[in-house]
């Protein structure tokens, strides 16, 4: 009799098992993972900003508040101007 190998079994039944898997556990973690993803592209959106202000000579913290408040000052105000038209449609 031939011993079973431990390890190594790269079938293509273990690779669509092991898609499948994938695939459900980052569905299931779309809560958790939408905020990061989000956190993520801010990051590299806002870091010019804040790297500009660094040199003008504005902290770190001070200035990615700034940023963010600059974000939202832009953002608020634009959405609440195309909610009434989207309603509308």
């Amino acid at each position: 009799m031939e011993a079973a190998r431990v390890g190594g079994d790269n079938s293509a039944a273990v690779k669509g098992l092991f898609a499948l898997a994938a695939v459900f556990a980052l569905s299931q973690a779309k809560l958790l993972l939408a905020p990061v993803v989000i956190a993520v592209i801010l990051t590299f959106v806002l870091a010019p900003g804040v790297r500009w202000l660094h040199r003008l000579g504005v902290p770190a913290v001070p200035g990615s508040m700034l940023m963010v408040a600059a974000l939202l000052g832009s953002t608020v105000p634009l959405a609440a101007t195309l909610a009434r038209p989207a309603a509308l449609w």
